[in-house]
């Protein structure tokens, strides 16, 4: 007969299965974690676990992530086996002396976001706007933008070239931020994410700010159509 209860190996608590997550590398298909367990694990793990020494690269005032460093001087040693920088997103137009860095980057935003290279530097000064950290060095802050007003077209399961109308612009997001805004405008987002309260904030600032544009724009429209 099959048994009714397990005992977490976390808590030490005897509790009916019903309180347990499905597994498929244990041989009872059930987690040995309860799920109250598991979920605290999972949120210490997203908040960066437990945060006690600091990185050991002179001047890092960051937490070790792996090995003594932080997670972006670990990412730099894993890439290339050693802390310092040695290449960024503008190395690889290095080749192509017509391509410049900065005028593909403009003529992009431009195209994409309606956006200036000067708008989109002012934007970026201070980081994500919703968790306030700086990318990595090889890496750039993502533009935001309102998807029910300029979704995302797909063909063949590929995601075509983005083009906005520019009025549905938002802040500037890194990745994680960006795509925990999207899963909260799906209502996907578990309710303990620990910054559901600033994408919130977040969301419902530019709901507003873009529902001002767009009476604006149709107020200067109207101007100019009598």
């Amino acid at each position: 007969m099959a048994a009714k209860n397990k005992t977490c190996i976390k808590c030490n608590k005897e509790l009916s299965l019903k309180m347990f997550y499905k597994s498929t590398i244990t041989k009872d298909g059930i987690d040995y974690y309860c799920k109250e367990c598991r979920k605290s694990s999972s949120l210490s793990s997203h908040r960066g676990g437990v945060k006690k020494n600091k990185c050991s690269v002179k001047e890092c005032q960051r937490y070790t992530y792996a090995k003594t460093l932080c997670r972006i001087h670990y990412a730099r040693w894993d890439r290339n086996g050693s802390v310092e920088l040695k290449y960024t997103i503008k190395d690889s137009y290095a080749e192509y002396p017509s391509m410049k860095y900065e005028s593909v980057r403009r003529r992009r935003l431009m195209y994409t976001y309606k956006i200036t290279l000067e708008k989109y530097e002012q934007m970026a000064i201070g980081g994500c706007e919703i968790c306030g950290e700086n990318p990595y060095e090889h890496k750039i802050l993502h533009v935001d933008h309102d998807h029910k007003c300029c979704p995302v077209k797909y063909v063949n399961g590929n995601a075509r070239k983005l083009k906005t109308c520019g009025v549905c612009i938002r802040g500037v997001l890194c990745n994680r931020c960006n795509a925990a805004v999207g899963r909260y405008e799906k209502g996907v987002m578990r309710k303990d994410y620990p910054l559901k309260d600033k994408i919130v904030k977040y969301v419902q600032k530019y709901n507003q700010l873009i529902s001002d544009r767009i009476d604006t724009n149709d107020k200067i429209t109207r101007n100019r159509t009598r």
